[in-house]
């Protein structure tokens, strides 16, 4: 059953982004999220990461945003789209005011699919080992961008249809990925870009105790990232 459900995966990035290319498709306001204009990478919506302090962007964001936890979460909608936005420090990094490494977005109406449509296909994928039992951790790379795409589900839900279709596991990464500070994602393997479905199989871990679609709570939802 697992297998005859991952099985398709292999093809997916090419199958599907071609398909779904052929549709008419207006990602005009998800790239001016994601990719704003005049701000070169490593950059979003004017916060340069490694450079820009968390008090001057906490400032940026609540000129736009609802402020959650200052300086450093907020949430409302951007160019259409309800985001949470989370500003993100070196964890080893002491002080009253460190530099923003990286952003950590949320896109609760946005799928995995309409991401790649927007983006394109990824350099990289890795898949990470943590200790959630029945999660295998899926990184899309996008290294021009310094952005990656987060798909953090249960294992045994994974298919063609629930990866392209989910919203409620996907996270959005620009900046410095700081996965090292994590004692959630404790170490990394780099799928071959033809063959990481084929091994998927060989990681993925289905017990039979009904690993399903479940609410978290938070402004971000992936199990254990916090």
């Amino acid at each position: 059953m697992l297998l005859r459900a991952l099985f398709p995966l292999t093809l997916m990035f090419a199958v599907l982004v071609a398909l779904a290319q052929a549709r008419p498709h207006d990602d005009a306001d998800l790239r001016a999220l994601l990719l704003p204009d005049g701000c070169p990478a490593p950059c979003w919506q004017g916060i340069r990461l490694g450079e820009t302090r968390l008090n001057t962007a906490g400032a940026m964001m609540e000129s736009e945003l609802e402020p959650i936890e200052r300086p450093d979460r907020y949430r409302g909608r951007l160019f259409g789209s309800p985001v949470s936005v989370a500003l993100m420090t070196h964890p080893g990094v002491r002080g009253a005011n460190p530099v923003v490494e990286m952003v950590r977005l949320r896109l609760p109406e946005t799928s995995f699919g309409e991401l790649q449509l927007a983006l394109g296909q990824p350099d990289r994928v890795l898949a990470y080992t943590t200790p959630e039992h029945g999660y295998t951790p899926l990184m899309a790379v996008y290294s021009h961008y310094s952005l990656y795409v987060l798909v953090n589900m249960p294992t045994c839900a994974l298919n063609q249809t629930t990866l392209w279709h989910t919203t409620r596991y996907v996270e959005i990464v620009v900046g410095n990925w700081l996965e090292y500070g994590s004692e959630y994602y404790l170490s990394s393997r780099e799928l071959d870009m033809n063959t990481w479905a084929t091994q998927l199989r060989g990681m993925a871990r289905c017990d039979g105790q009904g690993y399903g679609w479940v609410e978290t709570a938070g402004v971000f939802g992936a199990p254990g990232t916090h």
